[in-house]
């Protein structure tokens, strides 16, 4: 899109079978702006409607306003950072995003491997910037 829209849609919530309907549904009824972020769980089934919308010829990825976010875990580190946008990119099914942001104004520690994220999050695992 040449200008980012006023009103978007958030995919926030959406469990991954429930992204198709909700994205096209959304896409029918005007939305071009687009919500996403990893933690959300779902940016690979947001990727895949978006790019069947393409191919249907009902919306063209220039139409569209694509925002991702980096996850807190990553914002702190450069390297993260890139990986991270590198996935997001993956995901979505795009060469690019239009807005990429950072999720929380603060960095948290990687969670250990099966160790699930409590919410809120434990000051300990807070780093800031």
């Amino acid at each position: 899109a040449d200008q980012m829209p006023q009103i978007g849609f958030g995919t926030w919530g959406l469990q991954p079978q429930e992204v198709s309907t909700a994205i096209r549904a959304a896409v029918a009824a005007g939305y071009r702006s687009f919500d996403c972020a990893p933690v959300y769980q779902n940016e690979r089934q947001v990727g895949e409607t978006l790019s069947a919308l393409i191919a249907e010829g009902v919306v063209t990825r220039s139409e569209l306003f694509i925002t991702s976010k980096v996850p807190p875990a990553d914002a702190c580190s450069r390297h993260r950072t890139e990986r991270a946008l590198r996935q997001s990119l993956h995901d979505l099914r795009t060469g690019y995003v239009d807005l990429y942001l950072i999720h929380w104004p603060f960095c948290v520690r990687s969670p250990e491997p099966g160790r699930p994220r409590p919410w809120p999050l434990p000051l300990e695992d807070q780093l800031g910037y």
